[in-house]
């Protein structure tokens, strides 16, 4: 790029990857996987919830890359590319609510 050309500014779609990136992010650091879990059923709940939570992010990853690449290609529009990244991004955003309100089960099996 010459020194004089502009960054263009962010479309809709480049906002909705940044985001789903951001969630991740946000998924992978989650306090959940650092939290000490008292009970075998405790340490069990917390390996399948991040095994569960590992496989949707990197699903999420690898569809988010199809659907950018498909739109450079020009085989989606703009509208539909950012149709669709808001589904991985709700998808994601679902994760993470999953994240944020354990089951009973697991609450009573992580107390000391």
């Amino acid at each position: 790029m010459m020194p004089h050309e502009s960054t263009p500014p962010p479309t809709e779609l480049d906002r909705a990857l940044a985001e789903a990136e951001r969630l991740i992010a946000r998924i992978q650091q989650h306090p959940r996987w650092r939290t000490p879990a008292p009970t075998l059923e405790a340490r069990q709940n917390r390996f399948y919830a991040k095994l569960r939570a590992t496989h949707a992010v990197a699903e999420s990853r690898a569809r988010l890359a199809r659907l950018a690449e498909g739109f450079e290609l020009g085989a989606c529009s703009a509208e539909e590319a950012v149709r669709a990244s808001y589904v991985i991004l709700s998808h994601l955003a679902r994760l993470w609510l999953e994240l944020e309100q354990p089951t009973p089960k697991t609450t009573e099996a992580e107390r000391p």
